[in-house]
């Protein structure tokens, strides 16, 4: 718990030092929860709301970190009962093209994810592309969750959770 604290506070008080913050919110499309036994899709609603903040290192480069709040909820229809995410993350953003207000970017985040329930911390990871007008984005990413589930005679040990998820969010700049 103590290092969860030091992490936070560190990914927390650098956000001083940057130039953008980010507040989005998403859904996830065709999600699949992998287990050592079978492939199970999951079924819409699961959600994300998360908040980055980001500085430009070198000319439409931006680095920085991001904590997330992530809501996954069915598997054919069956609840799983505690498996939501707060993923804590290093961002990098890259705008490949720039057009006056309008941006198309390419975007990874890469961290740790504490699992709640009784399914194990573990690395998140993600990558997609992005467009931005103004402050406002819209972006598209392949997401990954490792997990295992260590309470469990079906689910047995491994438990990743795969998806694609569509959000948007509104930049605030500093």
């Amino acid at each position: 718990m103590k290092k969860t604290m030091l992490i936070l506070l560190a990914v927390l008080g650098s956000a001083v030092f940057s130039d953008t913050i980010e507040i989005r919110n998403g859904g996830y499309f065709e999600g699949q929860y992998h287990t050592e036994e079978d492939t199970l899709k999951t079924k819409f609603p699961a959600m994300e709301v998360a908040v980055e903040y980001r500085k430009e290192v070198i000319n439409n480069l931006e680095i920085g970190g991001g904590i997330a709040f992530q809501y996954q909820k069915r598997i054919n229809g069956n609840d799983i009962d505690g498996f939501n995410s707060i993923p804590l993350y290093a961002t990098a953003r890259y705008a490949f093209f720039e057009s006056g207000k309008f941006k198309s970017y390419v975007k990874a985040d890469v961290g740790y994810s504490y699992n709640s329930g009784n399914f194990d911390d573990d690395i998140y990871y993600g990558a997609g592309l992005g467009v931005q007008y103004s402050k406002i984005t819209w972006d598209i990413m392949y997401k990954r969750n490792n997990s295992s589930h260590n309470n469990s005679e079906y689910y047995k040990n491994k438990f990743d959770y795969d998806r694609l998820s569509l959000s948007s969010g509104f930049i605030f700049d500093f």
